[in-house]
């Protein structure tokens, strides 16, 4: 209807203002309401025809040295002198996210193994830069699996933790597990913050469902976060 229309329009146009989110995450909200309406572009939101919208490439940084990284990060295992934990634990870091910024998912958790045999202290900051790597090629299987073995490890998560996996979810247009996973965000103590929200409309927004992105807009507002 016009009126639906008009309210995810006007979601939209502030989530397009606002948001911090990747350029991939709002385009695909407005392509697949502009989509489900059958519309032109909204407020000059531009779409893509239908085949492109579940099949547009993440974005990969080719220029990050990941062989640097990680010829750095085993210098520093193999120090004669003993390297302090925090050395190895900045440049196990540095290598979980050269593998993210080039999308080598699979790299970043062979990594990860390999600090927990080297016994290598693996921190949030770790366990993020690899939930980034699979949230950046949309596996919400494997983005969702790190989050939980970082807690079944006894590591807390934290805003961001949760806003990576919001994002993932946000990618496939899944309300529910976005839902989901926001109630436990807050039942775990951790505010959310301006991205939260603002993921929170994007997924609604894929999904088409203008009330709850229209809900969400509205919270996000009396949280004075816009």
């Amino acid at each position: 209807t016009l009126q639906t229309e008009d309210k995810m329009a006007s979601c939209l146009w502030t989530l397009s203002q606002t948001t911090r989110q990747s350029h991939r995450q709002v385009c695909s909200a407005s392509q697949a309401l502009a989509l489900s309406l059958g519309k032109a572009p909204l407020n000059g939101v531009v779409t893509v025809p239908a085949a492109r919208v579940p099949t547009l490439p993440r974005p990969r940084d080719v220029h990050v040295d990941l062989w640097g990284a990680e010829r750095h990060f085993k210098a520093v295992l193999a120090s004669k002198d003993g390297a302090p934990r925090v050395s190895k634990m900045r440049s196990g870091v540095d290598v979980i996210q050269a593998c993210a910024a080039r999308g080598e998912v699979s790299r970043a958790e062979a990594w990860l193994l390999r600090f927990r045999r080297a016994r290598v202290f693996i921190n949030v900051r770790a366990y993020n830069a690899a939930m980034h790597a699979c949230a950046r090629v949309a596996d919400v299987v494997r983005t969702e699996g790190w989050l939980l073995g970082m807690i079944d490890g006894g590591v807390e998560p934290n805003v961001i933790s949760f806003n990576t996996l919001l994002g993932a979810f946000a990618e496939a247009g899944d309300v529910s597990g976005a839902h989901r996973w926001f109630s436990r965000m807050t039942e775990a103590g951790v505010e959310a913050d301006a991205v939260t929200y603002r993921t929170m409309i994007a997924t609604c927004a894929r999904a088409a469902n203008a009330p709850l992105a229209e809900e969400w807009l509205l919270r996000m507002k009396a949280a004075m976060l816009t």
